[in-house]
């Protein structure tokens, strides 16, 4: 079976209808939505949390930062976004829900790919999803600093691994502050520096926010 049908399968489950996946598959990022929500979803957080609240947290920081509202297409004028503030758009919400999955679940970049081809959405994987979400995903052989450098020309992996950072730094979702935790804190904020030190995201988006 493929993977697809799996998730159909799983939504099915969740009560959606079957002209609500076929509306949710007309869009790259609710593809993107489906297939994280089906990888992560046996999946808990150390604080008890259902996993997909992550991805999905991370997504929300983006929306939030750039204004994209709901069913308002015209809410991100994204030429003035890319060309004068210099912060990606295309692919950036789908990295942001699928960031975790090639790296937590079984699921492999071919299946995803295969998903998008069958939807008639495979150039727009191509062009903006499979390079950063490869770049995003940790090889647990390698260390940490030679992984972030290898995304650091990657400006949508590097502001999708930003925001993850940012809310794997949230003490409030802790479950305990102990040595251990400060000594990841402190690790996540010089990554985050080391990105924001190539891409200039914070200062950018803050002149994007006084001007928009």
């Amino acid at each position: 079976m493929k993977l697809k049908e799996k998730i159909n399968m799983y939504f099915k489950k969740l009560n959606y209808s079957e002209q609500d996946i076929a509306l949710m598959d007309t869009s790259s990022v609710y593809i993107a939505y489906q297939i994280s929500a089906y990888a992560h979803k046996d999946q808990k957080r150390v604080n008890g949390d259902n996993y997909f609240f992550h991805p999905y947290d991370v997504l929300k920081s983006y929306k939030d930062l750039i204004g994209i509202k709901d069913n308002d297409y015209f809410c991100v004028d994204v030429d003035e976004l890319i060309l004068t503030y210099n912060l990606p758009y295309h692919g950036v919400q789908e990295v942001c829900l699928l960031h975790d999955v090639l790296e937590d679940s079984d699921i492999n970049i071919d299946e995803i790919e295969e998903i998008y081809n069958d939807l008639s959405l495979g150039d727009h994987f191509l062009r903006y999803i499979k390079k950063p979400l490869l770049l995003i995903t940790h090889d647990k052989n390698e260390d940490y600093l030679t992984y972030i450098n290898k995304m650091l020309d990657n400006p949508t992996a590097c502001l999708v691994k930003l925001l993850d950072m940012n809310d794997n730094m949230k003490v409030i979702s802790l479950t305990k502050l102990t040595n251990y935790e400060l000594d990841r804190i402190n690790r996540y904020a010089f990554h985050c520096k080391q990105i924001n030190d190539k891409w200039n995201f914070l200062q950018n988006i803050n002149k994007y926010r006084k001007n928009g």
